[in-house]
């Protein structure tokens, strides 16, 4: 996306600037000072995953591609069997 490449120019660009819109600012990008821009996906699986994906640009105008999963032990889950589903998956 960030290099045109995987579709049309136009659609990768409006994919990276409705990214730039993330309003989450509490996951990817607490980890980075405010200078940095955040281009960002989040999800979660209610009560055992979360997980995130994007570009941060640094403030020099070099760009990285950052993902970061994490999960909830499953006794602190509020959904057993989804953690049962989900430890049988990993």
């Amino acid at each position: 996306m960030w290099n045109d490449q995987a579709a049309a120019p136009e659609a990768c660009a409006t994919l990276r600037r409705t990214m730039g819109r993330q309003l989450v600012r509490t996951r990817l990008a607490s980890g980075f000072a405010s200078s940095a821009r955040v281009a960002a996906k989040s999800g979660a699986l209610t009560g055992i995953a979360r997980n995130e994906v994007g570009v941060v640009t640094l403030p020099g105008g070099r760009a990285h591609a950052v993902a970061v999963f994490t999960r909830s032990l499953p006794d602190q889950s509020t959904d057993g069997r989804a953690v049962d589903a989900l430890e049988k998956r990993i």
